[in-house]
């Protein structure tokens, strides 16, 4: 089937008129200009594009998606985020998205909560997660208070670090996360 007949049967079993709405919706995700070209015949991309444009055609407040990126090449990657940052600035959508990609979720959300073997662990804005956790290294030594003062004199007060043991320092440095 078409991009058009999908979203056509999707109208249908979801009681929604189709005013407007399919079209709308392609324009939407992209997919407007595909006419009668068959779902076998897309890419990955596009086809990740036509699941958001069925789960959009109802006009829902929020959205759930299952890693909306997954096995798409980076240009098809580039497309889905600038469409779902868009949903969510033009659009005023509200959208959960699920994935264990981080990098990809640290360009899209503002809120992340972080599930482990079922528990929500933690939850809060991006921007805080980020704040709390950090990274560092432990490096053996012959005299750990000695090197740990001799950071200070030479790098200064940027580097953290810590004594764990007389031949044992842990030097912290922030979590900064770049996007790509």
């Amino acid at each position: 089937m078409s991009a058009r007949d999908n979203l056509r049967i999707c109208c249908m079993y979801m009681g929604v008129q189709d005013d407007g709405r399919i079209e709308r919706t392609l324009t939407t995700v992209g997919l407007e200009h595909t006419g009668k070209k068959k779902f076998k015949d897309f890419s990955l991309g596009m086809k990740q594009r036509l699941g958001i444009a069925r789960a959009l055609v109802h006009d829902p407040e929020l959205l759930i998606l299952d890693e909306p990126t997954n096995g798409v090449d980076p240009s098809g990657i580039k497309e889905i985020r600038q469409l779902l940052k868009r949903l969510c600035e033009e659009n005023g959508k509200t959208i959960l998205i699920s994935s264990h990609i981080l990098s990809e979720i640290q360009q899209l959300a503002t809120h992340i909560g972080i599930i482990h073997n079922g528990k929500l662990l933690t939850e809060d804005r991006l921007s805080r997660l980020e704040e709390e956790f950090e990274q560092y290294t432990h490096i053996k030594v012959n005299d750990a208070k000695a090197v740990q003062t001799f950071l200070q004199e030479h790098v200064g007060q940027q580097l953290q670090s810590n004594v764990i043991s007389p031949q044992q320092l842990r030097i912290h440095s922030p979590l900064r996360i770049q996007p790509r």
